[in-house]
């Protein structure tokens, strides 16, 4: 694997420029992405499309592992087990919206 392994998620510390991060075993944010421009010094200045964007980015691994037990599921013909992946698909479609 050649990124930061997940979950990912939106760093909740308002003081701080609006960014994605990975929490690892000792509960420290390991840095991912920052989202915005050093004219954005907190999260409180990202605008709603920023916010869109760092929901995307945070839900990429879940996404990037649910096509790919897709794409495997494809290859082998294995069609049933597609059904217990769709869930996999769609929650990981609803943390990419925020809903």
């Amino acid at each position: 694997m050649s990124h930061t392994p997940g979950p990912w998620t939106i760093d909740p510390n308002e003081d701080y420029p609006l960014a994605v991060i990975r929490v690892d075993e000792d509960n420290d944010g390991i840095g991912v992405c920052e989202i915005g421009t050093e004219y954005q010094p907190t999260r409180a200045d990202a605008t709603p499309e920023q916010f869109a964007n760092a929901r995307l980015i945070a839900a990429a691994p879940e996404m990037l592992e649910a096509l790919e037990r897709v794409s495997n599921a494809f290859q082998r013909g294995r069609y049933p087990e597609l059904q217990g992946v769709a869930c996999d698909v769609f929650e990981a479609i609803r943390k990419a919206k925020g809903e």
